[in-house]
């Protein structure tokens, strides 16, 4: 497993910086229907920090990817065609890739203000956002209460690999073996144009994943943005990160540690993936868990895909 420690977030900005430009490209923004046009605008309005980091492209040299190249150590390559998904290949992990929802039903890539998009055709539009760490969130925009509730992504996984929903409310898909994480998927949200919470989970069908968001209620307002990220935040509170401290200054190793995991001790941590985890915090250092809970009020463990484990403060 890859290593980083960070020790405090990207600065958040609304400006995309991505240019992708030249070779039979996707439609641009002058080509793009009214409703990517608005879905791009509701991502600024509804969700800017999601645009955070976000990574900067060089145009595909592929007929078929408008994204195809490596990002911070890991390949990345977003279809023009949604059919196709979006291909993650990492040095650290087997590759696999990301259906698209309703991908059968949406129109090729368009780019708009940098950011692709994929017109669902039914009120929804579909928004895959690469980030310069090797994170992607695909965002999805909903127009109104006629939209879809359930949206699925269908993932191609090495063979054995198994999709899980864990009790914090996000995803992760573990190996054969059931021991080495190959990605994972943070808590599902949703926010309407007010800024409120929109009731939403997380389901598995199989090796698909499907995110229910809960819109059509009539205290709704629309556009409601929604989205998982395909990367994984835990959120240990100040007394579980000070219990992960002392196992740590004890000497415990990645067993011991992943044991106080899954009894209970240390808390914010699903069980399937808590040796992974221990055994990255671990080679983090204490030092650094300790400069991360500098506050006092915890800390959030970031895994990604290429491999990456950080710590942030809370």
């Amino acid at each position: 497993m890859k290593l980083r420690t960070t020790f405090s977030t990207v600065a958040a900005t609304i400006a995309v910086a991505v240019a992708i430009t030249g070779g039979a490209g996707p439609a641009s923004a002058s080509e793009s229907d009214p409703s990517v046009t608005q879905a791009t605008a509701a991502v600024h309005q509804v969700a800017p920090s999601v645009l955070a980091g976000v990574a900067s492209m060089l145009p595909s040299a592929s007929a078929d990817a408008v994204i195809d190249q490596v990002v911070d150590g890991t390949s990345i390559e977003v279809p023009r065609d949604p059919a196709d998904g979006v291909t993650i290949d990492s040095p650290t992990s087997p590759a696999f890739s990301v259906g698209l929802p309703f991908a059968g039903k949406a129109d090729d890539a368009t780019l708009l203000d940098g950011v692709v998009a994929y017109d669902n055709n039914n009120g929804t539009v579909t928004l895959p956002v690469v980030k310069d760490d090797g994170s992607v969130q695909v965002l999805t925009t909903i127009a109104d209460a006629n939209a879809p509730t359930r949206f699925e992504y269908k993932l191609d996984l090495p063979a054995g690999a198994t999709l899980y929903v864990d009790e914090f409310g996000g995803a992760y898909v573990l190996d054969a073996d059931g021991v080495s994480l190959i990605t994972s998927v943070a808590p599902a949200w949703a926010t309407d144009a007010n800024g409120q919470s929109v009731p939403t989970h997380y389901e598995t069908t199989g090796s698909a994943l499907v995110q229910v968001v809960e819109h059509s209620a009539a205290k709704t307002a629309y556009p409601v943005v929604a989205d998982p990220w395909w990367g994984y935040q835990y959120t240990l509170s100040a007394t579980s990160t000070n219990r992960l401290l002392a196992a740590i200054a004890g000497g415990t190793g990645a067993a011991g540690v992943a044991a106080l995991i899954c009894t209970g001790t240390i808390v914010g941590i699903p069980c399937g993936v808590a040796l992974g985890v221990a055994t990255g915090v671990i080679a983090i250092g204490g030092a650094a868990v300790a400069w991360c809970n500098a506050a006092g009020r915890g800390i959030n463990i970031n895994i990604f895909w290429n491999g990456w484990i950080t710590c942030t403060s809370r």
